[in-house]
């Protein structure tokens, strides 16, 4: 590689953003156990942990670039700058520079801080476990990469390179790796036209057009996910026969509008979906918007359960922007993703208060004054904004104001942070820190329990019952409550089996009561457990025992001694369910 003006031109690109802290740069002596795994489009791609951190991440190199890649590079890196972390997309955390520049030339000392992700390529994850792939996973799958694909598109980015191939999947979760720069990599490295035979099937049958067609490069992106969708369905790549490769011929047939043939008991909604989006007129495609909202339909109405809302607690972005000093950033970032899950656990056991969280620092040696502070500095993603929230309210490490929290969990709420937009509904639902708004709060959890997320059926299915925001439906109230069953949550349960226990909404059944408050009990619900102790007592559901009443309540006398009495406890425990 020579020493040139575009080579310059890169380390004069990096050196400004670490100096304006655009970009976080990391001292490349504080990584160990550096291990070469293999090799990307860019280079050689390296393991390492950060200090003494147990987590991995990924680096890689700039070795198989020339001086025409590298506008495309810091293309990407200023595309990276524009996105908050998102649980479908990989990482930058930002650059390392290693100690030794070598003979090929000082641009390959330069190494990118990304997620160590140990996934398959989708094509590779269908052909291994298709077989195993419900229909619940197989929606899931698509949801994820649709969701992902329509928040490019928000932030004004395109990717016009989607395929099986490129699209990673690690512990069932979608991962984009890149927007495009493989492919953009490849056109400004060769001096050849690209070979884009391996990828015909997914591209827009408009690139394939003789004539000059001003391209819509969201649609073209509506299409590839239209072409995924029905891979994702059938479990193999599409027009693919053992041995034989793509050619013009399959490019042409694809322009006059040749598809792929519907898999049988694909449920038609899904099959109308993907045939709008590989239409070959891109105005007759649908917005990826739209897309995501229909397999929110879709899933929610065959049971899909979205993936575990954990991955966005635990995959957030370390500091991109940060303005402590780059080294502590992963160590911190890493307790703040922790303690957010954490607290989406805590909360899934309708657990609320300040006492757990204090335990979680005490038990982890986690300074809470420290963590303060390093978030009051590091506000760039959505965790530390709801974090920070949740400080406040509480008062951990400072006075409680609910005001501020308010607007801290509403800034987080707007990047698409699940936990913070379930606190803003609460806040509006009992006018916290704002004007109480029972109807913005409703809109709030509804928005989560279409999405599928436990959190949101749960308090959509209280508005229900209590006419919150809404009309009184109890009928409502029970599907919404029997949709956060099916995901898990413990709160759900116990509310449920009321509803069985009174007889509204659904016919009365003592006996599937009990079996749903014995449940949430089982798994830590102090008022399961209470209504437990109740069907013991009185012999609901169950024949009447006192001793195991007896039991029961003084497991409960244990647990509240344990708990903290917060704003929201207080009001969510006045009103039956």
């Amino acid at each position: 590689m020579s020493y040139n003006t575009e080579t310059n031109e890169w380390v004069n690109w990096v050196e400004e953003a670490i100096s304006k802290k655009r970009i976080v740069h990391y001292e490349y002596e504080y990584f160990r156990n550096i291990k070469e795994i293999g090799t990307s489009d860019l280079g050689k791609v390296y393991r390492a942990n950060w200090k003494n951190n147990f987590q991995f991440f990924g680096l890689k190199s700039l070795s198989n670039i020339n001086d025409n890649a590298i506008k495309e590079i810091i293309n990407e890196l200023e595309l990276y700058r524009k996105i908050d972390s998102h649980e479908n997309i990989i990482n930058f955390y930002g650059i390392t520079i290693a100690d030794q520049e070598n003979q090929f030339g000082k641009i390959q000392k330069y190494l990118l801080v990304m997620d160590y992700i140990e996934g398959e390529t989708l094509e590779e994850y269908l052909k291994e476990n298709f077989h195993n792939l419900t229909w619940r996973k197989k929606s899931d799958l698509a949801y994820q990469l649709a969701r992902v694909v329509s928040y490019l598109h928000h932030k004004g980015i395109t990717h016009r390179d989607l395929n099986s191939g490129n699209i990673i999947v690690y512990q069932n979760t979608v991962k984009i790796a890149d927007f495009g720069l493989s492919k953009r990599i490849k056109e400004a490295t060769s001096k050849k036209k690209i070979d884009l035979f391996g990828v015909i099937p997914y591209i827009d049958p408009k690139r394939f057009d003789k004539q000059l067609y001003p391209l819509d490069e969201k649609k073209s992106d509506v299409y590839s996910v239209g072409v995924l969708l029905w891979e994702i369905s059938s479990g193999k790549p599409p027009f693919y026969v053992e041995g034989q490769p793509y050619n013009n011929n399959l490019a042409v047939k694809i322009l006059q509008g040749y598809r792929e043939p519907i898999v049988p008991d694909t449920p038609a909604d899904y099959v109308k979906l993907y045939t709008e989006c590989w239409d070959g007129e891109p105005d007759n495609r649908p917005s990826m918007n739209n897309v995501v909202n229909r397999l929110r339909i879709i899933n929610l109405q065959s049971g899909a359960r979205k993936t575990s809302v954990n991955n966005q607690l635990t995959n957030e972005r370390t500091n991109l922007n940060g303005n402590e000093n780059s080294s502590n950033n992963i160590s911190y970032q890493i307790i703040v993703n922790k303690t957010t899950e954490y607290i989406f656990e805590t909360i899934n056991k309708g657990l609320l208060g300040k006492l757990h969280i204090l335990d979680y620092f005490k038990n982890n040696n986690i300074n809470s004054q420290e963590i303060y502070d390093w978030l009051i500095n590091n506000q760039e993603n959505s965790n530390s904004n709801f974090l920070l929230g949740y400080f406040n309210y509480y008062g951990v490490a400072t006075n409680e104001n609910h005001e501020v929290a308010f607007k801290l969990f509403l800034k987080a709420s707007e990047k698409d942070h699940i936990l913070a937009q379930s606190y803003v509904g609460k806040f509006y639902q009992y006018g916290l820190g704002t004007t109480k708004n029972e109807k913005l709060a409703f809109e709030y959890f509804e928005k989560l329990a279409y999405r599928n997320y436990a959190i949101g059926q749960v308090d959509i299915g209280y508005c229900y019952s209590q006419g919150v925001g809404t009309g009184k439906d109890s009928n409502k109230a029970v599907f919404w409550y029997e949709k956060a069953v099916k995901n898990k949550s413990i709160v759900a349960m116990s509310n449920l089996g009321t509803k069985y226990k009174n007889g509204e909404g659904i016919i009365r059944d003592d006996k599937k009561a009990f079996e749903l408050f014995k449940k949430s009990a089982e798994g830590g619900y102090l008022y399961g457990m209470k209504m437990l102790a109740y069907c013991y007592d009185n012999g609901i559901g169950t024949n009447i025992d006192k001793q195991k009443a007896t039991e029961i309540h003084q497991k409960i006398m244990n647990k509240k001694k344990n708990e903290s009495s917060d704003e929201l406890t207080r009001k969510s425990k006045r009103v039956k369910v």
